[in-house]
C-alpha cells in the first residue's frame, strides 16, 4: 500500500501549496522593486547610504510613505496572513480527510486563484466589494478543509 505522500492528492498539494507560496514571496519582490523604482525607502539608513537627500528632504520622505508601495506591503501582509494557514490546513485535509483528487484540486486551485485575484484588486484598487469578495472565497475555501479534517479525526 502507497503511502500519503505517494497519492496524487499529496502531489497535488505540494504544487499549489508551492505555487501559493511563490506568488507571496513575489510580492515581496514587487514591493522591494517598487521600493527602488520609487526612491521610497522605510528606513533612514536606506537613503542615507545614497547621500542624494538634505537633512529635511530625508525626514519628509520618512515621515510620507509611499501610497502605491504601501498598497503593496499590504497584500503582502494579507497573504503573509492567508497563505500559511492554507498551507497547514491543506496538509492536515490531504492526511486526515482522505479526500478524492477532484476534491484537493478544487479546493486547491480555488484558493489559489482567490489569491491572485484578490491581489489584482488589491494592487489595481478596484471598488469593493472585489477584494473582499476575493477574500471571502479563498477563506471558506480553507474552512472547508479545516472542517473536513476535523470531521474526518473527530
Amino acid at each position: 500500500m502507497a503511502s500519503v505522500f505517494e497519492t496524487p492528492q499529496f502531489e497535488a498539494f505540494v504544487k499549489y501549496g508551492a505555487l501559493s507560496l511563490a506568488k507571496m514571496l513575489n510580492m515581496s519582490l514587487l514591493t522591494g522593486v517598487v521600493r527602488m523604482a520609487k526612491g521610497s525607502f522605510a528606513n533612514k539608513e536606506d537613503y542615507t547610504s545614497s547621500g542624494r537627500l538634505s537633512p529635511d528632504e530625508l525626514k519628509a520622505k520618512l515621515a510620507t510613505p509611499d501610497p502605491f508601495l504601501e498598497r503593496i506591503r499590504r497584500c503582502h501582509l494579507n497573504d503573509m496572513e492567508n497563505i500559511p494557514p492554507f498551507i497547514l490546513t491543506g496538509l492536515f485535509f490531504v492526511l486526515a480527510a482522505n479526500p478524492t483528487l477532484d476534491s484537493c484540486n478544487w479546493h486547491f486551485r480555488i484558493f489559489l486563484a482567490s489569491r491572485i485575484l484578490h491581489s489584482i484588486c488589491y494592487i489595481l484598487a478596484l471598488p469593493q466589494p472585489s477584494r473582499l469578495l476575493c477574500f471571502t472565497v479563498g477563506f471558506v475555501t480553507t474552512c472547508s478543509m479545516l472542517l473536513r479534517a476535523i470531521a474526518a479525526v473527530w
